[in-house]
């Protein structure tokens, strides 16, 4: 544990001097030595742990930078690559190197960072996966056990090799982490006081006295946390624009919201259906409150993409009288909700449908028809969705 403590030190040192684009730009010689000491690290730890991935890889990348120059930008291609191949036979998950953390405040572009996990894919999943196969599974859980201050405390729960790699190729994604382990604490102390905050502390949506998910175990609520990460991710792969084949595509800013909305809505959806599904109904409610409460909340929430996720459904439902706002209680008007929410996912099946030319001109109009636009940011929150989050 000594060394993974000393990993993690190096790699806070690393970040501290590089900027957003992963550039060294202070204390170089001292940095060197860091990523001389991070290399001895990795060739130690890889003796000490036989089930882990293959840190000869994230070796390589570290001394192709030092030989390149760490002036310039780190190009992790290989780690971007490889970093979970044979996960099944793993126990134990280690990386260290450049990372754009998502949702993690003002720690923003591919600075360094450090994990340690425990490969934690719960029994749990097993009957779904047989159930509702996957076309394409590459989805991982990790159970957190060492981290960068950013990662392990932030509200970062994916890990993408986008996110490594800045050039990473756009046709196809080799692996999609979650550190599901760390919603629990997020979700109690960043969602639902805001969720209570705008609807108290009743359940009109399910007509019940209190709202479900707040209610979960621990490990209730990682079981269902990960079935709400599968259940999204296979929907990724289905309609006319599956993800594995249109990933280029749907990596552009605003048609990369419309799909991550549809997928959460048909998700939604889909447990309504299925409410015999245990954990249906607390799915529903993570979907609705970490869109509309969470996201919107987030810092810089108007250059932030999972920020304008949550406003655009919010507006969306707005629009098609699905919330009540209220001065004293919000509420949401559980019919319309759901029948806006297949109005929606239907409305962008129809687009995914057109030839690429029109699916990105309509799409983006369909973007900026639910979220205000604003001259240097992403989008602009609105003042009907302050008034019924704020």
């Amino acid at each position: 544990m000594n060394q993974l403590n000393q990993l993690k030190e190096y790699s806070e040192f690393v970040k501290e001097h590089q900027d957003e684009q992963g550039r060294v730009v202070s204390n170089h010689l001292n940095v060197l030595h860091t990523l001389d000491k991070i290399i001895v690290l990795l060739n130690s730890i890889s003796e000490h742990y036989k089930k882990i991935n293959k840190l000869t890889i994230i070796i390589e990348d570290i001394e192709n930078w030092i030989r390149k120059g760490i002036d310039l930008p780190p190009e992790f291609k290989k780690t971007a690559e490889h970093l979970a191949d044979n996960h099944e036979e793993l126990e134990h998950m280690l990386f260290v190197g450049p990372y754009r953390l998502a949702n993690s405040g003002s720690h923003r572009g591919f600075r360094f960072e450090f994990f340690f996990a425990n490969i934690g894919d719960p029994e749990f999943l097993g009957t779904f996966r047989e159930k509702y196969p996957h076309p394409c599974d590459k989805t991982l859980s990790l159970r957190l056990i060492m981290g960068t201050e950013a990662l392990y405390e932030g509200n970062n729960v994916v890990f993408f090799p986008e996110s490594i790699h800045p050039k990473y190729k756009k046709s196809y994604q080799k692996f999609a982490i979650f550190f599901f382990d760390k919603f629990r604490n997020i979700y109690l102390s960043n969602t639902m006081p805001r969720v209570e905050k705008a609807l108290r502390a009743t359940n009109n949506l399910f007509a019940s006295d209190s709202w479900s998910s707040k209610h979960l175990t621990k490990e209730d609520m990682y079981n269902a946390r990960c079935l709400w990460g599968y259940i999204h991710d296979l929907f990724h792969f289905k309609g006319p624009r599956p993800f594995g084949e249109d990933i280029g595509l749907k990596t552009n800013w605003e048609l990369g919201l419309l799909e991550e909305i549809k997928v959460d809505c048909q998700t939604a959806l889909f447990m309504l259906k299925n409410d015999d599904i245990t954990f249906s109904k607390e799915i529903i409610e993570f979907i609705l409150f970490e869109r509309l409460f969470r996201y919107p909340a987030e810092e810089d929430a108007e250059n932030n993409f999972d920020a304008g996720t949550g406003v655009f459904l919010f507006n969306w439902l707005n629009k098609h009288l699905a919330i009540k706002i209220l001065p004293a209680q919000s509420q949401f008007i559980a019919d319309k909700l759901f029948q806006a929410m297949q109005k929606l996912v239907d409305t962008i099946l129809e687009l995914e449908s057109l030839p690429d030319k029109q699916y990105k001109e309509q799409g983006h109009k369909l973007v900026y028809d639910n979220l205000q636009s604003s001259p240097g940011k992403k989008f602009s929150i609105n003042k009907e969705y302050l008034e019924f989050a704020q």
